[in-house]
């Protein structure tokens, strides 16, 4: 079996497994979970998506509820590292054309226009860097980005505007848009084997 062969077994493993992972949680009588399906979603954040009970949703690291998540699961064979530059690059996710930041923000226009109540997680066994602004955002109660964190620093020059005017760039957005997104981007590492 060829190597590209390997990677998307393993690929659809660690999707399947994360299915799994949360259609369990479907047996839980006092969970909040109402239904888990798989590849149905905005482009790019169709592998799983989960449901929550609108009177006892679970909540960001804000409070905020969360109505539902889009999982996009990406797998990869060896070990590796990102950062916030790389969500830019199409390259990242094995596209051609649109980045996973880019397709964050298609799926936060068509579902989640406010902002609230949906979630679109990016779910790799890749690391961030240890000395990647991206390492200062994640909220590890929600996985989702700390927008206060993001926008500390008055200049594009400072640590987080450089992070905010690169993505601002890449999107074409102005900072209000670009605050919609972030709110509603998770990044999750799951580096288990």
């Amino acid at each position: 079996m060829t190597r590209a062969n390997v990677a998307r077994r393993q690929g659809d493993d660690f999707q399947a497994r994360l299915f799994w992972l949360n259609a369990a949680s479907l047996l839980d009588p006092h969970g909040s979970t109402i239904s888990v399906a798989y590849e149905t979603g905005p482009k790019s954040f169709d592998d799983i998506r989960i449901e929550f009970d609108p009177q006892k949703p679970p909540q960001d690291h804000e409070g905020k509820s969360i109505y539902r998540k889009h999982l996009q699961c990406k797998w990869h064979t060896t070990a590796g590292s990102f950062g916030y530059q790389d969500l830019i690059d199409p390259a990242f996710i094995n596209a051609e054309r649109f980045s996973i930041l880019q397709r964050a923000h298609q799926a936060q226009v068509q579902h989640g226009a406010d902002g609230f109540g949906y979630q679109f997680r990016f779910v790799t066994n890749w690391r961030i860097k240890p000395d990647d602004p991206l390492q200062q955002l994640i909220r590890k109660e929600s996985d989702a980005l700390d927008i206060t964190c993001l926008f500390e620093g008055t200049t594009d020059r400072s640590r987080m505007g450089q992070v905010r005017k690169l993505w601002r760039e890449h999107l074409g957005l102005d900072h209000a848009a670009l605050t919609l997104v972030a709110r509603v981007l998770a990044i999750a590492e799951t580096p288990e084997s």
